[in-house]
């Protein structure tokens, strides 16, 4: 037996009914090496390659500002008749349950939904329109809303609910609806 240190030798073999055929077949060790680092390069390549481009025209990866998303989306107007303050949700939180926590009612037969309405009419016209806020300090989906609702923590009753709950994560944008005096700022117990 001979040590070649430039080649490889392979045995390649097959066989048929009465006969068994081998051949031996010699691979220069660099052409080899050679040629499998150039295929592993072209493969990582091509791969980093078809990674970026779909990355780049993909755009549900690419990156967005979510601040400034939401801000172009918070609606203030000027601040001078009362009547111009918009209530309407963003188009973003249409996204919510209606009638969770509460009973099932129709909004042309809710008594309620009219006397909110009248709360709010006395509101745009008794109040300083700078405490009056003007837009949604967060977008997000609204869990629970202003009103009555069945109680969350167990039993058959039902609760006033004094403000809406609208969820998000931590570190989510949130800004001031309108001027006023922060009193409490901090955990809460089980609500937040």
């Amino acid at each position: 037996m001979q040590k070649n240190d430039k080649y490889y030798t392979f045995l390649l073999s097959h066989s048929l009914k009465s006969k068994i055929y081998i051949r031996r077949v010699k691979v220069s060790k660099r052409l080899l090496h050679y040629s499998s680092i150039s295929l592993f390069l072209v493969f990582a390549v091509s791969t980093l390659g078809f990674g970026l481009t779909g990355i780049f025209n993909n755009t549900a990866i690419a990156p967005t500002n979510d601040s400034t998303l939401f801000l172009s989306q918070l609606t203030v107007k000027a601040a001078g008749s009362p009547d111009s303050i918009d209530y309407s949700r963003p188009a973003v939180a249409n996204d919510f349950t209606p009638n969770s926590g509460g009973p099932v009612v129709s909004d042309a037969a809710d008594p309620e939904t009219a006397e909110i309405e009248k709360r709010l009419q006395v509101i745009q016209t008794t109040s300083d329109p700078a405490f009056v806020p003007s837009t949604w300090a967060h977008i997000g989906k609204i869990n629970n809303e202003f009103g009555f609702r069945r109680n969350p923590f167990g039993g058959r009753t039902y609760e006033f609910h004094p403000g809406m709950d609208i969820s998000g994560d931590r570190g989510d944008l949130v800004v001031a609806p309108a001027n006023g005096t922060v009193i409490n700022a901090g955990w809460k117990g089980g609500t937040g």
